[in-house]
């Protein structure tokens, strides 16, 4: 054989080679990211589903959830005649429902002679302890509105449930109490209380040390509140808002004109409540418990809010935000979009507003804007640290009747968007510098139009579980999808099927430990009556 012809085949050879081994490199690297996404979707296995409840109790009402830094979760629910919890372990799943609304029996008054409870809250602390609270109505008052007890109680991890407690607060005895807590185990409580055109708001502090303190004024005025509302992050930092109207009657009832300005009060340790602030003027009073805050790493703060607009034969609400900075404090509200409707320049209708933050304390805002019938129906902007609020932009660019968004941030500043629309629920990613991919549909609904929010959250490796109610001719069932970082949607799992009689948005929550929890109503079949259900998902290491 020649030199020309060895040659020749040599470089035939290697190119052969060099093809061979590109292959070989692609199937590997394809094989690698199936076992990745097999890996992932193992993630996605729920446990079968139970009940929250032992089946001995009453219709339920609703439920709240909380996790502690251990692995551990409560659920709380009110079932009319008594308060109910459950506590989750990693070892042992769910125990037993406990009713833990009974007083002590040295005490006259008993569970069953108090009055209908709602409104349940349960924080959990660090070392795995739980403060619940809840309310019980005993009708309702010109004054105050409605008229009720706050009781509470408390989980400890060396005791278990406690007696439930009346929770002592004056003036206004039968005011509703809000109470949140934080991380280290200490809450706060607040309350108003109106007596002659005359207002005060009230407040106790919750050390675990020494108990709860005596009642101490936050403000007080010449006017009249209607709407209190408390907030409070895992540091010990709270705000309240509440609305403050004169009595221009002079009658000491309330006399509402349509609008009310809302104020603001900011809580730190060591520092105690600052002074009341305006925050907002003309707010619907029907409105101000509507308010939607957020609270970053650094304790500031940005509400947002639907503010009414009354114009003649054309009525419409625009998305409004104000920023609390904790240097500087309040600045000036401002709406945040513009109002319009791309297609036709007319006035929009803007809704139901959600707010997140992320690690470095800027905030993406996403609404519902209902007139708008070419650009979509959801809309964004963004508020950037020492920059200030961008432009308004839709996220979705066709009408596909998309309504109820939901908005979750990542550590890396990215942030995910979910909506319900016609035949099912959209999404959308918003990454930095790139602004809102297109809007992809990730899960399909027979029905023509989905109709209940769906719900996300997120775990410390940034997976994100987006949860939703479906419903069809026959059947309901719940289900539950996940968006991992540098994957995208996975595969769509069905939890459950339930009877569509009763629909309603699933809860979420996780815990530290990357477990997620759902729970969801279902009626049940035999009894007619609602009860709430659930499952979880334990991430493989």
């Amino acid at each position: 054989m020649s030199q020309g012809m060895t040659k020749f085949l040599i470089v035939v050879i290697m190119q052969v080679l060099t093809v061979f081994w590109f292959v070989v490199d692609k199937i590997l690297m394809a094989t690698l990211l199936l076992l990745r996404l097999s890996d992932a979707a193992k993630r996605v296995k729920w446990r079968k589903p139970q009940r929250i409840d032992s089946g001995e109790y009453p219709e339920t009402e609703s439920v709240t959830l909380a996790c502690d830094d251990h692995g551990n979760a409560f659920a709380m629910s009110d079932q009319r005649d008594n308060i109910c919890a459950r506590r989750f372990t990693e070892a042992t799943g769910w125990g037993a429902a406990e009713v833990i609304d009974v007083m002590d029996a040295t005490n006259e008054v008993t569970s069953t002679s108090r009055g209908t409870r709602r409104y349940p809250y349960i924080s959990c602390d660090i070392q795995g302890n739980a403060l619940a609270a809840w309310h019980e109505e005993l009708g309702y008052n010109e004054d105050i509105g409605l008229w009720a007890e706050t009781w509470i109680n408390r989980y400890t991890t060396s005791n278990g449930w406690s007696k439930a407690e009346r929770f002592a607060h004056t003036p206004g005895e039968k005011c509703p109490v809000n109470i949140v807590g934080d991380a280290q185990g200490r809450a706060m409580a607040v309350w108003f209380h109106n007596s002659n055109g005359h207002s005060m708001i009230l407040c106790k502090r919750y050390v675990p040390e020494t108990g709860w303190s005596e009642a101490t004024t936050v403000t007080e005025g010449d006017r009249l509140i209607h709407t209190l509302k408390l907030i409070g992050d895992r540091q010990g930092r709270y705000f309240i808002f509440w609305d403050w109207q004169e009595d221009k009657s002079g009658t000491g009832k309330y006399t509402y004109e349509g609008v009310v300005p809302v104020y603001a009060c900011y809580y730190s340790t060591g520092n105690g409540w600052s002074v009341a602030s305006k925050i907002a003027e003309d707010v619907l009073y029907d409105k101000v418990d509507r308010f939607v805050p957020a609270v970053d790493d650094h304790g500031n703060v940005i509400v947002v809010w639907a503010h009414q607009v009354y114009m003649p034969g054309n009525d419409r609400a625009d998305i409004w935000a104000v920023r609390y900075d904790a240097i500087t404090g309040w600045d000036k509200a401002r709406v945040i979009e513009p109002g319009i409707e791309c297609r036709s320049g007319n006035q929009s209708n803007s809704t139901r507003p959600r707010i997140a933050f992320d690690a470095a304390g800027n905030a993406i805002v996403v609404w519902q804007q209902d007139r708008d019938h070419q650009n979509g129906g959801i809309w964004s902007n963004r508020y950037t640290v020492n920059v200030g609020w961008g432009e308004a932009m839709p996220i979705t660019r066709s009408n596909y009747d998309q309504a109820w968004p939901q908005i979750i941030t990542t550590a890396t500043g990215n942030a995910i968007a979910v909506w319900t629309q016609r035949s099912g629920i959209g999404a959308s990613i918003y990454t930095p510098g790139e602004g809102w991919s297109a809007p992809e549909r990730i899960h399909s609904d027979s029905r023509g139009m989905l109709g209940y929010a769906p719900r996300m959250t997120i775990d410390a490796s940034g997976i994100v579980t987006v949860a939703w109610y479906h419903e069809d001719t026959f059947f309901g069932s719940i289900g539950a999808k996940m968006y991992i970082p540098g994957k995208g949607w996975g595969a769509a799992t069905t939890i459950a099927r339930v009877a569509p009689t009763y629909p309603q948005s699933p809860h979420l929550a996780i815990n530290s430990n990357g477990i997620v929890h759902i729970i969801w109503q279902q009626r049940d079949s035999k009894t007619n009556k609602v009860y709430f259900w659930t499952s979880h998902r334990v991430p493989t290491p």
